[in-house]
């Protein structure tokens, strides 16, 4: 069981600080303005984000409170199966051979879409985005989502934008594989991290999976390397090998494993996972 947060805050609802524009937990807002009132200062100005938070955490240099106060891993795991994640689900990313790998996917599969892999016409199940940086972006702001489509934001892209509807949100906190956790343990650990960030979203999808209790992953289009998306265009920054971010990927795949949730890919990927031929 989680540890006792010292307000009764409802983390699973969140609200967007109009000064600062960085999300809040909407229960805390009461409590802050009390506080503010006491030593007269102006209230607080907050308005609700649409969509109901999926796992909640504090900041990234303490990773474990919020996640282990209110709420304990059962409530999480049993909150999440009500997204209909089946026991196989498919994660795509945008790597070059999304077209042809979606050919592969059998009819009604629950299919997940990550950041631009919106823009191919698909009968996607559900759209995962996290950085608010996708406003500045067609494949967003132009995105057609299917109508049973669910949507699944980051906290900050949910609270900057009006454009789509919100069904839930979700935090990341970034980690670093060479540093340990507050528990002296390997900072990757998921089980006390909630969803991981610096694997890319197609990890953090993957990660939703898992909590969902998922039995398999496959992938699709998350080649993990080159500097190619699925439509011709360069991916910044990224190298012509392998992303450093496979080894986020190293380090997590043998605790999924151990809750026997084991992932294979469709694509040639850098992730070190069985590639179905």
């Amino acid at each position: 069981m989680g540890r006792k947060f010292p307000h009764k805050v409802d983390p699973f609802k969140m609200s967007l600080n109009e000064q600062t524009k960085q999300p809040v937990a909407a229960g805390r807002i009461e409590k802050l303005n009390q506080r503010r009132k006491k030593v007269a200062l102006p209230p607080l100005k907050c308005y609700p984000i649409q969509g109901v938070g999926i796992i909640p955490l504090a900041t990234r240099y303490n990773p474990d409170a919020a996640f282990l106060a209110t709420r304990s891993l059962d409530d999480v795991f049993h909150y999440l199966l009500n997204l209909g994640i089946p026991q196989t689900a498919y994660v795509c990313g945008a790597g070059p051979n999304l077209l042809r790998d979606l050919e592969r996917i059998p009819k009604n599969s629950f299919v997940i879409a990550t950041n631009r892999v919106i823009a191919v016409n698909y009968p996607w199940s559900m759209w995962m985005v996290f950085d608010k940086g996708a406003l500045k972006y067609d494949w967003f702001n132009k995105a057609a989502i299917p109508e049973k489509c669910l949507t699944v934001f980051g906290v900050g892209l949910a609270g900057n934008q009006n454009i789509h509807k919100v069904d839930y949100t979700f935090r990341s906190r970034g980690i670093r594989p060479d540093r340990k956790g507050l528990d002296g343990e390997d900072n990757i650990n998921l089980v006390k991290g909630g969803i991981q960030g610096n694997g890319t979203i197609t990890y953090c999808a993957t990660q939703l999976c898992y909590w969902a209790g998922c039995k398999r992953v496959i992938l699709a289009g998350c080649n993990m390397g080159g500097r190619q998306h699925y439509d011709g265009t360069t991916i910044l920054n990224a190298k012509k090998g392998a992303w450093r971010q496979v080894r986020v990927w190293r380090r997590a795949l043998p605790q999924m494993a151990t809750k026997e949730m084991y992932v294979d890919s469709l694509s040639p990927t850098a992730i070190p996972v069985r590639r179905l031929v």
